[in-house]
């Protein structure tokens, strides 16, 4: 619990540091969310609600995506490619800290 703190500390003052460009806090928020996916999965009750969460969410998006016809430009673009390579990054970085 205290390597999580420390994580949670760091990421804040990281954050404090380049809170004035927008699209730079929306890297870190990510970062964040990747962070509490990792230490969620520590967790056997966490990790239920969120892959019933997930697909509760996943069920409907992709019923709305074949309905819309398969529009590939919606999933596949240079934002959502950010998104997935920022909260990778939190996510993968907080596994290595807590495993260490």
């Amino acid at each position: 619990m205290n390597k999580t703190l420390t994580l949670l500390i760091l990421l804040s003052i990281f954050t404090l540091a380049f809170s004035e460009d927008d699209s730079v806090t929306k890297i870190i928020i990510d970062i964040y969310i990747g962070s509490a996916i990792a230490i969620c999965e520590q967790y056997k009750t966490c990790h239920m609600y969120m892959s019933i969460i997930s697909l509760l969410i996943l069920i409907p998006l992709t019923i709305i995506w074949i309905i819309d016809g398969c529009n590939l430009n919606l999933i596949f673009n240079k934002k959502n490619f950010l998104k997935a390579g920022s909260t990778g990054s939190g996510y993968y970085m907080t596994k290595m800290f807590i495993n260490n």
